[in-house]
């Protein structure tokens, strides 16, 4: 009775070996697999506040000083990249390109910074359009990789100009 059934199992363990094959290498998609590649754009976080205050704000007028903080982080260590990594940190929009500057904050002579980020303060000109600010944040790393920084487009949290 088991001579019967061996041919049968012998059959289907020659088999086994095909089916691996398969699976490999439908889930390596035919190629050959390799290691994967450490991601390379650079991933921001930014806020607006109120200058002089730095009470979180997307609303501001004429004569405001709108401060743009932004911190830039390192996809692969997953640490905060500091002017010793960036090239650079601009805000553009419109036609205006702005530099931010990596430093302590609170800032000045008797304070104690609790954190450390990319800054940059922009006073809104008189007569400037009302409407959203429509602005984007470019990071460059030393070693060329990049990432930006975009606000979501949802209306009432969008940077605004107001009258």
């Amino acid at each position: 009775m088991k001579l019967k059934r061996l041919p049968a199992t012998i059959g289907l363990l020659a088999l086994v070996p095909l089916a691996a094959t398969a699976v490999t290498a439908c889930s390596s998609g035919g190629a050959t697999s390799s290691a994967p590649q450490a991601a390379k754009t650079l991933i921001l976080s930014a806020d607006t506040v109120m200058s002089g205050t730095c009470v979180l704000s997307n609303q501001f007028k004429a004569g405001d000083t709108i401060t743009f903080r932004i911190k830039v982080y390192d996809p692969t260590t997953g640490q905060t990249m500091d002017d010793k990594a960036l090239k650079n940190v601009s805000i553009g929009f419109g036609s205006q390109k702005l530099d931010a500057a990596y430093s302590g904050h609170p800032g000045g002579a008797s304070a104690t910074p609790t954190d450390h980020f990319w800054a940059y303060c922009w006073k809104v000109p008189a007569g400037y359009p009302t409407g959203a600010l429509n602005y984007q944040i470019t990071a460059t790393a030393n070693d060329g990789r990049t990432g930006t920084f975009s606000e979501f487009n949802v209306a009432p949290s969008l940077v605004t100009i107001t009258q």
